[in-house]
């Protein structure tokens, strides 16, 4: 029998029903084994690139099989030996786009993907601005998170030549490949791309569900497994002052302190049971929020199993998670939180807490006027246009029913509708204060020597 190289994975249900189910197809082991034993040494690499990161080596790709050992329960046996080896494999190859070199993370910003980056990431974009057009670190890391699960291509097709995705002679790198990168993507995404999640693949392999079942046990990693102390200690990621190290502390202070999930099975239903001993309030804070979007996505791959094959569209998931086990210490946990008396604090905003004239809502009216024509003009100066808002105009009027209306006329950016959404309706959040204005700003110094400082500072004049 084929055997694995130093791995427990071999011990895991999953793994064994896979031997099981290809007991008479020797070379399809052989062809999976050979490219676990081959990529487990490159996962180790994934430090590299992210050496703060919570670990992402064999042993995140054992907890996923166990997990996916572990959703499908008593189903298990009613997997085929494809989509077995489909689930293994994208287990062990969903993240190696994290591996790399030295040399390649230097390179990143020369990629066509980095502008496309870039533009669905408008806070990137205007750090990337301000330092000059520089990929500083941050943005480094953060490019290779967001390209890592499309980078899975790279991986596969260099595997691929050396030991070619065959089931019966037939390849199937790239039904892998989309079930590898879609755990990165959206659960719509799969239901939208049909055509890559077929799910009925050679008459026995739903894709679908196997990027079901890959985004759902990824998701629930959730313990201390991946995060030795020895290793969080030699980091010293707590005594960092950098964002991206603040943000690795949290997360392995969520794993650290967490215990993981364990499987409720009565009657048809599914229930999830979380435990942990956070030591911080904090830390709790993290894991709630965490385990609400394992919730919605629980919720929305059951939406996306009515895509799936009739085998697997009836597969039941879990659909709550009790948190009771979640048990803080040296602190009273609770639901505690600011909480604000919309009335009053409107009162407080726009009354005599601040204002004192009952008329001021004229000025503010003004100020919106000016800085709307006056960042109109600014614009128009990158096209090198001499442009001159027209003059602002105020009429008065009353109505039929006896209102008296004072109208102020402008003719500057007007709004569109993500300002109305994100910046008019929210109280409190200019729009001068974003980042989309700040990097619009930014460019239009860089082709004019004129600078834009708007009037209006908090956002609460409507």
């Amino acid at each position: 029998m084929p055997e694995l190289n130093d791995t427990p994975i071999a011990s895991l249900p999953l793994w064994k029903h896979f031997i099981d189910k290809t007991a008479d197809q020797p070379t399809h082991q052989q062809m999976v084994i050979r490219h676990l034993n081959d990529s487990f040494p490159l996962l180790e690499r994934i430090i590299i690139a992210f050496p703060t990161y919570t670990l992402h080596n064999k042993q995140h790709q054992y907890n996923i099989m166990k997990l996916m050992g572990e959703l499908l329960g008593p189903r298990l046996s009613d997997l085929s030996g494809l989509e077995l080896a489909v689930l293994i494999l994208s287990a062990v190859y969903h993240d190696m786009g994290m591996v790399y070199q030295p040399q390649e993370l230097k390179q990143v910003s020369e990629e066509p993907e980095f502008e496309e980056f870039l533009k669905a990431n408008i806070a990137a974009r205007l750090q990337y601005e301000e330092h000059g057009k520089t990929a500083t670190e941050d943005i480094v890391g953060w490019y290779c998170r967001w390209m890592h699960a499309k980078r899975v291509w790279k991986f596969l097709v260099n595997s691929d030549r050396v030991n070619p995705f065959l089931w019966d002679s037939i390849p199937f790198r790239d039904q892998l490949g989309y079930v590898c990168e879609s755990h990165n993507e959206s659960a719509a995404y799969i239901k939208h791309h049909e055509a890559e999640f077929d799910n009925n693949f050679l008459g026995e392999c739903d894709l679908t569900f196997c990027a079901i079942l890959l985004r759902l046990s990824d998701i629930m990693d959730f313990d201390d497994t991946r995060t030795p102390l020895s290793v969080y200690e030699y980091l010293e990621l707590g005594r960092s002052r950098k964002a991206s190290d603040q943000v690795s502390d949290d997360e392995w202070h969520k794993h650290l302190n967490s215990k993981g999930f364990k499987f409720e099975r009565t009657e048809g239903k599914i229930t999830l049971r979380f435990t942990a001993a956070p030591a911080h309030p904090r830390t709790e804070v993290g894991m709630r929020n965490f385990l609400k979007l394992i919730e919605a996505e629980l919720m929305t791959c059951s939406e996306l199993l009515r895509s799936c094959s009739d085998r697997w569209k009836d597969f039941v998931l879990p659909d709550e998670i009790n948190k009771d086990g979640i048990i803080g210490k040296n602190y009273k946990s609770g639901s505690y939180h600011f909480s604000l008396a919309e009335d009053d604090v409107m009162q407080l905003l726009t009354g005599e807490g601040i204002y004192n004239d009952d008329f001021i809502f004229l000025r503010e009216l003004l100020q919106n006027a000016f800085d709307t024509s006056r960042h109109r003009e600014f614009k128009e100066g990158l096209a090198g246009k001499h442009f001159k808002a027209d003059a602002i105009t105020i009429s008065f009027f009353t109505d039929d029913e006896g209102y008296q209306w004072v109208r102020i006329d402008d003719h500057g950016m007007g709004m569109n509708q993500e300002v109305i959404e994100n910046h008019l309706l929210k109280k409190g959040k200019s729009y001068y204060k974003s980042d989309a204005f700040k990097l619009e700003k930014l460019f239009i110094q860089q082709g004019t020597d004129k600078d834009f400082v708007p009037i209006s500072r908090f956002g609460i004049g409507l």
